[in-house]
């Protein structure tokens, strides 16, 4: 091989490289954005709770991704007066 083609290759190679660095640090911050998104909105479903509701949430992200959320509303108490 002469120096060309090595000096060719060496640098498609790099260029490779930094390619798939800078798709990686893309995805990355692609997912960091959205999930700083999903918890700035649980944030702020959670404090649009009135008080004496109840807000359950069930999170699982091992194989998928799922979220249920589910806003019990209280019942509203009627006052006894005493006689």
């Amino acid at each position: 091989m002469d120096v060309t083609a090595v000096a060719v290759t060496v640098g498609l190679v790099v260029i490779t490289e930094l390619f798939a660095l800078l798709t990686l640090r893309s995805r990355l911050r692609w997912t960091a954005r959205r999930e700083e998104a999903q918890h700035e909105y649980l944030l702020r479903a959670a404090e649009a709770v009135a008080a004496g509701d109840r807000l359950e949430l069930d999170d699982q992200r091992v194989y998928s991704q799922r979220f249920r959320m589910k806003i019990v509303r209280s019942l509203p108490r009627k006052e006894v007066r005493a006689k």
